[in-house]
């Protein structure tokens, strides 16, 4: 079991998840809401699931629950990449700060480094930091697909996958 910590002020923006911060003062929160926030948010975690198959995951055999700002996977997934972006794709929303996985990959394979976007960088400024060569930016976007497709699709506070820093 890892936990991976986001900014929960970046990322793609769920409406079933609600944001820290929306009551204006503590006391005028009603004991309901205050109840609600300390139990799983079964609406975004069923909105997750679906975001999950709708890009190609095959999330079956994986509970996602959301409590608060942290999300819990568990279960089986084919492969290491797919762990890594079920943890990315959880993490890379508004309103989360935290993923706690529970998951097994069928199929075994070197675990990606994860990167967190600055303001300043750019894909090839990233591919020079890991591979020393911002040629090489092709491959970031392609260990990231279905997340990112073209160089706007960065947003600082992004979490991207880094490939293994091996491969050539």
């Amino acid at each position: 079991m890892a936990t991976y910590k986001f900014i929960p002020d970046a990322g793609r923006q769920l409406p079933e998840i609600k944001q820290k911060g929306a009551h204006t003062a503590s006391k005028s929160r009603t004991e309901e809401e205050e109840r609600e926030e300390e139990t799983p948010n079964f609406s975004a975690s069923e909105r997750l699931q679906r975001l999950a198959i709708e890009l190609g995951f095959t999330p079956e055999s994986v509970q996602i629950q959301i409590e608060d700002e942290t999300v819990h996977l568990k279960g089986e997934v084919k492969t290491q990449e797919e762990k890594e972006k079920l943890i990315l794709l959880s993490g890379n929303l508004q309103g989360i700060s935290e993923v706690v996985e529970d998951l097994t990959a069928i199929e075994a394979g070197e675990e990606s480094h994860f990167h967190t976007v600055t303001r300043e960088d750019n894909l090839k400024i990233i591919a020079q930091k890991y591979f020393e060569n911002p040629d090489r930016y092709h491959e970031i976007m392609q260990a990231n697909s279905p997340f990112i497709e073209k160089e706007g699709d960065l947003y600082p506070g992004m979490v991207l996958r880094i490939p293994s820093l091996n491969q050539k």
